[in-house]
């Protein structure tokens, strides 16, 4: 699936509350839920960064750290290290 870049802002605009009118004709309240909290996901992508280095899938390993540093740049700095490796080194994935 390819993300648009979207991502938070969408969420945020679709996380409002809505008057639906019932079959009544009367008006009902819905309630959606809360925005998801930006750092909480980046932490999770973040999360996953070894296994993927584990995996070999380089590529997909930098997306999710640059995904993980978009949405919150407050903790970018949990994976400097992997990042300084992988920018300087030669092989930094384990050979199989």
């Amino acid at each position: 699936m390819k993300h648009f870049g979207a991502g938070p802002r969408l969420l945020r605009s679709c996380a409002t509350s809505a008057a639906i009118p019932d079959s009544a004709g009367k008006a009902k309240t819905v309630l959606s839920l809360p925005p998801p909290d930006p750092c909480r996901i980046a932490a999770e992508l973040r999360k996953l960064v070894p296994a993927l280095l584990d995996k070999g899938t380089l590529d997909r390993t930098v997306r999710f750290i640059d995904k993980a540093n978009w949405l919150c740049p407050a903790t970018a700095a949990e994976n400097r290290v992997v990042s300084t490796k992988l920018i300087t080194s030669d092989s930094p994935l384990p050979v199989r």
